[in-house]
This record gives C-alpha cells, structure tokens and sequence, in this order.
C-alpha cells in the first residue's frame, strides 16, 4: 500500500514537473545542444523568425517560444537581476516578439554589424572596429557595406588638435608641404579648416591605399538588431570552447526609439 502511495507521488511530480518545462522553462541542456548547432547567422535568424526549428524541440504552441528561449546564450548579461527574474524577462521578450508578428530582416536598415580587426601601421598593431550594414542595390542585389569605423584616434593615428601653417608659407609656394605630408604626417590631420571634423571613415579608406597599413585579422563579430519594438537585441559567437564557435543571443536589452538612438551613436563613437 506505501509502495503503490509513493508510485502515485512520484508520478504525479514527473507530470507536473513535465508540464513545466513545456510550457515556460528552457531547458539548459536543450540550450547548450542549440547553442552549439547554430553554425551561421542566417540559420539563427530563421529559427528566431519561426521559419525553421532545432529538431529537439516539439512542434507545439510553444514550438516558437521555446526556439527562442533555445537561441539566449546561457552566459548572456542578466543586467543585475537574478536567474530566476531574468528567466521571467526572457519569457516577456519571447512573447513580445511572438505577437509582434514581425522578423528580423538585415535588408530593412536595422541591423549593424559591429567587426573588430587587426591591422599593422609602419609595423606597429593597431585594433580597429568597423560598422557595417546591409543596402539594397539598384538591381535589387544585397550588399554589405561600411558604414563608420573607430579607433583611430586610440590607436594614435591622429589627434584631435589643430596645427597652424604660417599665414606667410604662400610666399614660399607653401613649401612646408614637404615637411607635413612626407615628414610629419602625423599632424597632417589636424592642419584641416576648424569647421570640419575629422571623418574617420574617409581616413580609413585613404590607409587602405597606404602599403603600410595591412589587415591581419578579424578579431570579433557582433551584430545588433533593432528591428523589433521595445528591444535591441545583439548576437556573437559563444566563447565556450565546448560550442565550437556557435552563434547565440549574447544581450537583449530594453529600449524605446530614443535608447536605440543614442544606441547608434554610441556605436559610432558620437
């Protein structure tokens, strides 16, 4: 009679326990094994869009959700709340997007991808991050394309001081030209009218013409979407060994169209 009481017990915890974790739980290891089989961008994006599914998860009415709890990265920034608060922060996240009814779309200009890169100038190193986007051409074709880069002024390439040339160098047919372009280049930058700023962009694309500035590697991938409404959500390759190099949700930050604002700017370093 006590065995056949706790067999009941025992049976009725598994079916509650199993309903739970159908409905709102994600389950950690169904996130590591998703984790670890998202391989490029686009199959990320299909699977947050509904279009495809991890084949672990049931097709149900919660198949949706359940891929998208699936996709957070299980190292993912919990902005000071605890596990179980920002569990429930997912949950609101995934339900959100649902009935937003929208999809993440690079070709819409709401999505940017954030690349540090390694470079060497005269031989010394030199990180650099350049922001991306994607355009649609003409012909319809899509393309990415740079849109801003940082850290030249970091990196010492120029600074942010202005140099004088002498109000009498025209009589001597500005012949100090010598002396800032091929001998002291370093402040040639700041030699520009007080009304106009430096645009490092246009700087970068001249380096590219300079043979001694090279390109070694990509260092780090972000992108950042800004698609759906009262979020910024942002995606990177997990740094677990264990996930060979799978792609995950690596922040979801709440944010109205003034945050994702100030949120371009601080991308571009404004």
């Amino acid at each position: 009679m006590i065995r056949k009481f706790i067999l009941v017990i025992l049976s009725t915890f598994f079916l509650a326990l199993s309903g739970w974790g159908q409905g709102k739980t994600p389950d950690k290891v169904l996130n590591h094994l998703f984790t670890r089989n998202v391989k490029t961008l686009s199959e990320l994006i299909r699977r947050f869009n509904g279009i495809e599914s991890h084949p672990d998860i049931k097709g149900d009415s919660m198949s949706r959700a359940n891929n998208i709890y699936a996709l957070v990265s299980q190292d993912i920034d919990h902005r000071g709340l605890s596990d179980e608060e920002y569990m429930r922060f997912v949950y609101t996240f995934a339900d959100d997007v649902i009935k937003w009814g929208g999809e993440l779309n690079g070709t819409t200009g709401n999505m940017w991808a954030e690349t540090k890169c390694d470079f060497k100038l005269n031989g010394k190193p030199l990180r650099l991050t350049i922001i991306l986007k994607q355009e649609t051409k003409p012909n319809g074709d899509i393309r990415w394309c740079i849109a801003g880069v940082k850290g030249l002024q970091e990196g010492g390439v120029y600074d942010d001081k202005t140099y004088s040339i002498s109000p009498v160098d025209h009589e001597i047919n500005f012949i100090t030209f010598d002396d800032y372009f091929n001998h002291n280049r370093k402040i040639s930058a700041g030699l520009r009218s007080s009304t106009h700023a430096i645009d490092e962009l246009s700087m970068f694309l001249g380096l590219l013409h300079c043979e001694q500035f090279k390109f070694i590697n990509t260092a780090e991938t972000k992108f950042h979407f800004l698609d759906i409404p009262g979020y910024i959500i942002s995606v990177a390759s997990s740094k677990r060994s264990s996930d060979m190099g799978g792609w995950a949700i690596s922040t979801i930050e709440p944010a109205g169209e003034f945050d994702k604002l100030d949120f371009l700017n601080k991308l571009f370093g404004l």
